[in-house]
């Protein structure tokens, strides 16, 4: 099969997507497929003559719409991979042509919720995220984490909430939808654990909102996607926030690699703040140390790069309670789960496991040989081909 994949050098919001990008080509390669790696920001190379497929991520042909009309021309199959929620690339997917275009994302219940509100007739299929391993290192350092500590513009909500009231339609539509928007964030910030597109489901279900005029609809996803990302940012900042000074409280030493400006956090001496690192740098200091903290709203059959990566570079990860390749990823057998509503738990299973070296090494080999075996971008690679020929077969019996 011939492929083409496409990264951007500087045209996504991290450098870990053109990570991604190298690992699955090589993946492709390793299979035996022809394959093309183009910079989409430096080459401008769009072929088209004897191409199979083309993968790309974040719908990063939506912000070259041009691209994409140009493609939507031709029979070449065009998966885009999703490493964020889809609600975050609304915008983008809508300029994606759905007769020749799959969107892979990396958990289930983003799916659901895309599909009932926002799709048309885009092909949907579940694509987790693969781990990169780095050289395998002596642990230096006790617990490792990453992110930065910007806080949400909190006035924002109240810019949505005005752009509602300058929508032309009708009032009665305005009311409900504006009806939906405090409980949904009372409710997502009061208990951590619950799964974020299963609130907004319930809600927009309240207001019976697939049953509003398709004008009325169509005003109201972009304000939906903005809703949707907003509150995921502010919960996932308040998450972290408290993950860390838990454990600074608590007296434990944490490197932070990430931007963090907050005095309330600074001030503990046993905060190490290394800031931003490029991908792979961060990783060899993941693989140098006993345990990673990881912090991500609540996933249905879902996954996350910084799980795998945990895992494959043979380092402990201790995250919040989630719901990974569908119960797949077992507490205390291949992770180590806590309940971010009890965030006292953090603290204590990390000091434990940091106590127990020989039960933190049991779950790490285990953790190991599980994404080893399952989740890497080789695996991904495998997966993606399949998906190619029963792309063709469903195009034949149709």
């Amino acid at each position: 099969m011939n492929i083409v994949v496409y990264k951007a050098s500087g045209g996504f919001n991290y450098d870990v997507v053109n990570i991604f990008s190298d690992e699955l080509a090589q993946g492709f390669k390793n299979l035996g497929h022809n394959v093309e790696l183009i910079d989409v920001n430096t080459e401008k190379k769009f072929p088209v003559e004897n191409i199979d497929m083309i993968v790309t991520f974040n719908a990063i042909f939506g912000m070259i719409p041009q691209v994409a009309n140009f493609y939507s021309q031709t029979n070449i199959l065009m998966v885009t991979l999703l490493v964020d929620s889809p609600l975050y690339l609304y915008e983008r997917i809508k300029k994606l042509s759905p007769q020749n275009t799959i969107i892979g994302m990396y958990a289930s219940h983003f799916l659901g919720l895309y599909d009932k509100y926002f799709s048309e007739n885009n092909i949907m299929v579940q694509v987790m995220h693969g781990g990169t391993q780095v050289e395998h290192l002596q642990k230096c350092s006790d617990i490792v984490m990453a992110g930065s500590f910007n806080i949400p513009n909190k006035e924002l909500i109240d810019t949505i909430k005005n752009n509602i009231s300058y929508l032309h339609i009708k009032k009665i539509y305005k009311e409900q939808f504006l009806s939906i928007i405090d409980p949904i964030l009372k409710e997502a910030m009061e208990d951590r654990n619950s799964v974020l597109e299963w609130l907004f489901d319930k809600h927009l279900e309240i207001i019976n909102f697939n049953g509003y005029p398709k004008n009325v609809m169509d005003n109201f996803r972009i304000i939906l996607a903005q809703l949707y990302e907003y509150i995921d940012k502010i919960r996932r900042y308040d998450m972290r926030f408290i993950a860390l000074k838990t454990l600074l409280e608590a007296g434990l030493t944490v490197d932070l690699y990430g931007d963090c400006q907050l005095q309330e956090l600074r001030k503990y001496p046993n905060l190490n703040i290394y800031g931003p690192r490029p991908y792979l740098e961060l990783l060899k200091k993941v693989a140098a140390s006993k345990i990673w903290i990881h912090d991500i709203a609540p996933n249905v059959n879902g996954s996350h790069e910084r799980v795998f990566s945990g895992m494959l570079n043979k380092t402990l990860v201790i995250c919040n309670q989630n719901d990974y390749v569908n119960g797949e990823v077992k507490d205390g057998e291949t992770i180590v789960f806590y309940d971010a509503n009890k965030p006292e738990q953090l603290a204590e299973k990390v000091k434990y496991y940091l106590e127990h070296d020989d039960e933190r090494e049991k779950i790490v080999k285990q953790a190991y040989n599980y994404a080893k075996d399952k989740h890497t971008w080789q695996n991904r690679a495998v997966e993606l081909t399949n998906l190619y020929y029963i792309y063709q077969d469903m195009k034949q019996n149709k």
